[in-house]
């Protein structure tokens, strides 16, 4: 019970309040003030060619944008004593918030609305698909396969995978199974049926939704039980994609970092601040757990192995799904 009780509760990470660090980095003499990003950076900003660690020196003035925009700063004031070297405290800077949520939350939540978008069109697709006659007409080497719907929409496919959760055909045939249970496959408007409108996308409200059936979404499809299954289905593809996004800037940050002890500690401590001491690789296990945990869930759903009365509170039709099928 644990455990799904966390698939409806994964809205994401906040972040921490200012800290301030103590260390002897070389500063500019003067009263200027001083950012910790512009030191890391400045050797590949101001040289030539490649900065030797795989990035153009073109390439480095936006890395840093991108650094400090998803975590922030230090910022130290220099003081005039001539001797080039200090103790400084540097003064922790948030990054700015995202269409107002923290940064990771703001990442997050982009992909979640990428996701989402990508995954009903693939859902409306596929619906379009099932409702098609020309397969059963046609030679069985010439029959048009359900791969053939994330082929033909590989950049929503691409926006509802992550690099350690690939979008399959099974899962689609799955939800989507879940999804029409009791339904005339014939009779659906596929586009209403899987809205790909961000408004109908649920927020980070309650986890399960007030709707008398599992299928009525006619008063608040933002709010309906079946919208939070794909919601959740997404936000966990989401959370991957932001954390790997981190990952990848770390990755890179410690690069520049790596012949600077003192720039080595600054750089893990403003992802410590940036993902609240959460360690990136532990969470990014932890999350694909979960995601082969909801797909497994989803799967028995669909395949009549569970009660689908766990979504449906209240809703007339009962019935189980069949199994999944490779070729109309």
């Amino acid at each position: 019970m644990a455990s799904l009780r966390r698939l409806f509760n994964i809205w994401g990470l906040m972040l921490v309040g200012s800290v301030v660090l103590s260390g002897d980095i070389a500063c500019a003499q003067g009263s200027a003030t001083v950012l910790f990003s512009e030191e890391l950076f400045k050797e590949a900003m101001n040289g030539s060619g490649s900065s030797g660690n795989g990035f153009l020196n073109s390439q480095a003035t936006q890395f840093k944008d991108e650094f400090t925009n998803l975590l922030g700063d230090f910022e130290t004031k220099a003081e005039d004593n001539g001797t080039g070297a200090q103790r400084r405290e540097w003064k922790y800077k948030k990054p700015n918030d995202i269409d107002g949520r923290a940064a990771f939350e703001g990442v997050e939540f982009a992909y979640t609305q990428k996701a989402w978008e990508g995954l009903q069109t693939i859902l409306q697709e596929y619906c379009r698909f099932k409702q098609g006659d020309t397969n059963y007409g046609e030679d069985i080497f010439k029959k048009k396969r359900p791969a053939k719907v994330l082929e033909d929409k590989d950049e929503q496919r691409q926006n509802a995978s992550a690099p350690d959760m690939p979008l399959t055909v099974s899962f689609v045939d799955q939800l989507f199974k879940l999804m029409v249970v009791g339904k005339d496959e014939k009779a659906l408007d596929c586009n209403s049926e899987f809205p790909t409108d961000k408004s109908k996308m649920p927020g980070h409200s309650s986890g399960i939704a007030t709707t008398a059936s599992f299928d009525d979404c006619s008063a608040n499809a933002s709010e309906c039980l079946r919208s939070k299954v794909v919601y959740n289905a997404v936000k966990i593809v989401a959370r991957s994609r932001a954390l790997h996004r981190y990952k990848y800037i770390l990755d890179i940050a410690l690069r520049f970092a790596a012949k600077n002890p003192e720039y080595e500690r600054l750089v893990t401590q403003l992802f410590l601040n940036s993902l609240s001491t959460v360690d990136i690789d532990d969470e990014l296990v932890l999350n694909r757990t979960l995601g082969v945990q909801y797909s497994d869930f989803i799967g028995r759903l669909a395949q009549g192995q569970m009660s689908s009365n766990i979504f449906r509170p209240g809703a007339a039709n009962q019935s189980q799904v069949g199994g999944a099928d490779k070729v109309k």
